[in-house]
C-alpha cells in the first residue's frame, strides 16, 4: 500500500505497488488500472562491464543491456520502429508482412469496411499498414512520435505522415480533414490522458466514424514481461475504464474482442531473463492486483455519436466495475 495518493481514474486511495526490476507499477485496488513509474536506480546498473564480458557469447552483452539504463525518448522509438532495414520500401520480408490483411479481416469481422474511407492511423509506425491501406482507402494519414520515423515514412514509403505525441500535442491542430475510421493499435497504453486526447480527436471525426483500439489491460504478467525495458507502457487500462472514458466523450463501445494472450516468459529474450524474473513473481504473488501471469490483449470498437455523449458518459460511469 502507498499513502497520500489517489487513483486518477476513480479517486480511490487504496493503492498497491507491484515491484519489478526497473519499475514500480501502481495498481488501484478499486478500479484495477495500473500506472508505471520508473525507478531512480536499478539493482545491477553499477556492475562493471568486464563482469558481463566474462559470460559466453552474446549473453553478457544481452544481460548488460537488460540490467543497465538505456536512453529514453526518440532513440527508443527509432529502434523499435526501424526493425525493418532503413530505406525499405515495402513490408515484404519484415515482421509487418501480412499485418494489413490481418487488420482488414479483423475490422471486417466487426462490420467495418475500409474501402473508400478516410483513415487516421495514430502511432502507426513504421508505416507499412498506412502505405498498403492507401491502395483501397480514399485517404490515409499516419502519425508517429519519432521525428526520424516520420521522415522515413515520408521518404521511403510515400505516406502522409505527421509527428504526434499523445501527451503533448492536439491532434485537431495537426490534421485538417475529418476521418471515417481511426486506428489506435497497441499505443493507447502510452497515452496518459485519454479524455484529453479524445476531446481533440472527436473534432477530426465525421459523425458515425469508428475508432478501433487494441490495448493491453492490467495483469501481473504484463508488468513482469516488460520489466527490463526502460520505456514501456505508461498505463494498463481496465476495459471498463476504457469504455467509460470513451463514452464520456461521445464514443460508444459497440464491440469488444479478445486478441489472445501469452505468458510473461514467452519468447527467447524472456526465457533468458527468467531467472531474474522469478524473484519478482514471488515478491508480488500475494499483492492485491490481477494475478494472471499472461499478458492479455484486447480490441474494442467505438462509434462517434455526439448526441449520446452526456447520457453515455453517465451510464458508463454508473456501470463501472471493480477489476477482478
Amino acid at each position: 500500500m502507498i499513502r497520500d495518493e489517489q487513483c486518477p481514474f476513480c479517486e480511490n486511495a487504496r493503492l498497491t505497488i507491484i515491484q519489478t526490476y526497473k519499475h514500480r507499477w501502481i495498481s488501484c485496488n478499486n478500479c484495477g488500472n495500473v500506472q508505471r513509474r520508473q525507478k531512480a536506480r536499478y539493482a545491477f546498473e553499477c556492475l562493471p562491464d568486464f563482469l558481463f564480458r566474462l559470460l559466453p557469447g552474446r549473453i553478457g552483452r544481452f544481460l548488460s543491456m537488460s540490467f543497465k539504463r538505456k536512453a529514453q525518448g526518440e532513440d527508443y522509438y527509432d529502434y523499435y520502429l526501424a526493425g525493418a532495414e532503413t530505406g525499405r520500401a515495402t513490408a515484404h520480408g519484415t515482421k509487418w508482412e501480412g499485418e494489413t490483411e490481418r487488420l482488414t479481416q479483423r475490422l471486417a469481422d466487426l462490420g467495418v469496411d475500409l474501402r473508400g474511407k478516410s483513415v487516421l492511423d495514430l502511432s502507426g509506425g513504421p508505416g507499412f499498414v498506412a502505405q498498403e491501406l492507401s491502395q483501397i482507402c480514399r485517404k490515409v494519414v499516419v502519425t508517429e512520435y519519432s521525428r526520424l520515423a516520420v521522415e522515413r515514412m515520408r521518404k521511403h514509403l510515400g505516406v502522409d505522415a505527421i509527428r504526434y505525441d499523445y501527451n503533448c500535442d492536439d491532434i485537431s491542430e495537426l490534421v485538417e480533414e475529418k476521418f471515417d475510421v481511426v486506428l489506435i493499435r497497441w499505443s493507447i497504453n502510452f497515452c496518459l490522458d485519454i479524455r484529453g486526447m479524445l476531446a481533440s480527436l472527436k473534432q477530426c471525426l465525421n459523425e458515425g466514424a469508428v475508432v478501433y483500439v487494441t490495448f493491453v489491460p492490467p495483469t501481473l504478467g504484463a508488468c513482469l514481461r516488460w520489466q527490463f525495458d526502460d520505456y514501456t507502457f505508461l498505463v494498463l487500462y481496465h476495459p471498463e475504464t476504457m469504455a467509460r472514458l470513451f463514452a464520456e466523450e461521445g464514443l460508444l463501445a459497440v464491440a469488444r474482442k479478445d486478441e489472445g494472450a501469452y505468458s510473461y516468459l514467452q519468447g527467447p529474450r524472456h526465457k533468458v531473463l527468467s531467472p531474474f524474473v522469478f524473484p519478482y513473481r514471488i515478491v508480488n504473488r500475494l499483492k492485491m492486483c490481477n494475478q494472471e501471469v499472461s499478458q492479455k490483449n484486447l480490441a474494442m470498437l467505438f462509434q462517434w455519436k455526439p448526441a449520446a455523449q452526456g447520457a453515455a458518459g453517465a451510464a458508463a460511469d454508473a456501470s463501472r466495475t471493480r477489476a477482478a
